[in-house]
C-alpha cells in the first residue's frame, strides 16, 4: 500500500435526474482499503452503482470481500 507518485484517487457521484455532481471525494488515504471503503460508503449512502476501472483489481477484491459486488457495474 505504498506509492512513489503523488497521484490522487477520486470518486464522483452523479445524480441522473438532475445531471449534476452531488458528491465528490479526492484524496490519498494511507491504505488502499480505506480508499475503497470511502467509495463503498458513498455508493451505499446515495443508493448508487459504481463504474470502475476494470484493470484495478484491488477494488473488485475489496467489494467481493465486503459482499457488495451488487454495487458494481459489470
Amino acid at each position: 500500500d505504498a506509492s512513489t507518485t503523488l497521484s490522487l484517487g477520486s470518486y464522483y457521484v452523479l445524480d441522473l435526474w438532475t445531471d449534476q455532481i452531488v458528491a465528490e471525494y479526492t484524496g490519498r488515504p494511507l491504505l488502499a482499503n480505506d480508499f475503497y471503503e470511502i467509495g463503498r460508503r458513498l455508493t451505499l449512502f446515495f443508493n448508487a452503482k459504481m463504474n470502475y476501472e476494470n484493470n484495478k483489481k484491488g477494488l473488485f477484491a475489496y467489494f467481493s470481500q465486503m459482499n457488495c459486488l451488487y454495487l458494481l457495474i459489470p
